[in-house]
């Protein structure tokens, strides 16, 4: 590898979890005790170096193989006066040591972002007892459901904010509502040279995207289930420098999760559908509206087994549509701005699987053999939903759909263990992705072998 030299730079500690419903701190730490633990005050942070090295490059036009250096430091607090709070939280997301020519974007690196600044109004009993209403307003992060349509990624190291308004209702039996109108921010900067120099270019929020929309959550709608409905309405239009696809249409869905009857098998499904309008293109020039018909569905079942080490085995599938050219619709399914790790693996450099294309099955174990460590595995197959359509995250296509439809299988591993419990966090983990038929012979795939992936982090939490 020919790896340039980057420019080094001061971090600033950073990490201001908000409480308002969309994350929180942890435990009380060292910051907070050495404020002396304030009545009212919540504060905490956490400083994440990570390595990441990749060989197999899948995505075009990139390096074969790389390596990506990142400290990601996070400090957030927030303040209750007792029926209002302030609160906010700045990250400082930088990296080192990658070559040019590596995928690495504004999802690597934003140095130095105030992430969220709210207030909140809390009341308690208004609708019925012992429930708890909070109207917030300000920029936060958003992390609603599964978080598969709107989700804050934890192994990323610079996530989505969104400015506006949301209303936030709990009952006493722990039935959820959500209700927001936002403005989502656009990254910055999205320049090579500025991501490289690590340069401070403070997020944007973007008042020509509108996201609106409600969900509830029934805490118990079967015993041992809880049910969720909602619905989210994105709409889209062309800023100054910034030509967009006037995207204008509902994603709804609905999800059952939980144990059926408190047993030992566990259950996740998810049916997610996209309707209304968009165009096939950003082109200013392309001004035809086209309709949106996309789906997207993620099923798991799980059995806990009643032995030491607590392991848990469990089978899954996601389908995801793509858009097939034969058609006047838009069928491509929109990951608008859900997260990933959990169904698909890592992201980072990595990032090879995502809920566009995509048909795949597979099945995992986890388990927990002593305290503060936890593993997880899991294999799954991949196929193309759509031939002619790029694969998942990949931009990998073939438009005449002779390159197949079965993409490969991925084999992917994670262990973490606390080395001092609540305090240092250590990650290791790894993907091989076997390139099947499309990923080897697609007209624009890379021909360079399987993916390999591999990375390790450290948590320190403040």
């Amino acid at each position: 590898m020919n790896i340039s030299p980057r420019r080094s730079s001061s971090l600033l500690a950073g990490f201001f979890c908000c409480t308002a419903g969309f994350s929180t701190p942890g435990l009380a730490g060292p910051l907070q005790d050495a404020l002396g633990n304030p009545d009212g005050l919540t504060i905490g942070g956490s400083i994440r170096p990570r390595v990441e090295v990749i060989d197999g490059q899948f995505r075009p036009g990139k390096n074969d193989e790389d390596a990506f250096v990142s400290i990601r430091t996070i400090v957030a607090g927030e303040y209750d006066f007792g029926g209002f709070r302030l609160g906010g939280e700045l990250r400082d997301a930088r990296g080192y040591a990658y070559s040019d020519g590596a995928s690495i974007g504004v999802s690597d690196v934003n140095a130095l972002e105030p992430l969220q600044f709210y207030a909140a109004v809390d009341a308690e009993g208004v609708i019925a007892d012992g429930d708890a209403l909070s109207l917030i307003g300000g920029r936060t992060t958003l992390d609603i459901g599964s978080g598969r349509v709107i989700g804050e990624p934890g192994f990323a190291n610079s996530v989505n904010s969104f400015t506006g308004g949301q209303l936030r209702w709990k009952s006493a039996a722990g039935d959820e509502f959500i209700g927001l109108f936002v403005m989502p921010s656009n990254r910055q900067p999205t320049d090579a040279d500025s991501i490289e120099d690590n340069e401070v270019d403070w997020d944007v929020t973007n008042d020509d995207i509108q996201l609106y929309g409600a969900h509830f959550r029934k805490a118990d709608l079967i015993p041992g289930l809880a049910g969720e409905i909602y619905a989210f309405g994105l709409s889209e239009d062309d800023s100054t420098g910034s030509n967009t696809r006037n995207r204008d249409f509902v994603t709804y869905g609905a999800r059952l999760v939980g144990k059926p009857g408190g047993g030992a098998v566990d259950v996740d499904f998810e049916l997610i559908r996209q309707t209304g309008d968009t165009r096939a293109s950003a082109a200013p020039t392309d001004l035809t509206d086209v309709d949106v018909d996309a789906w997207f569905a993620h099923g798991e079942v799980g059995y806990a087994i009643a032995s030491p080490g607590k392991p848990r085995l469990f089978v899954f599938a996601d389908y995801g549509t793509g858009d097939d050219p034969a058609t006047a619709d838009q069928e491509g399914f929109d990951k608008l701005y859900g997260k990933r790790r959990g169904d698909f693996g890592p992201t980072g450099l990595y990032g090879l699987l995502s809920r566009e294309n995509i048909a795949s099955v597979g099945f995992g174990a986890t388990a927990k053999p002593f305290d503060g460590f936890d593993a997880e595995a899991t294999f799954r197959g991949a196929w193309l939903d759509e031939k002619t359509d790029s694969f998942a995250a990949t931009k990998v296509r073939d438009a005449s759909g002779n390159s197949g439809d079965f993409a490969g299988t991925q084999l992917a591993l994670r262990t973490r263990y606390w080395l001092v419990p609540q305090r240092y966090r250590l990650e290791v983990g790894g993907v091989y992705f076997t390139k099947g038929e499309f990923l080897e012979t697609a007209p624009n795939a890379n021909r360079n072998g399987d993916t390999r992936y591999g990375y390790v982090a450290l948590t320190a939490s403040f």
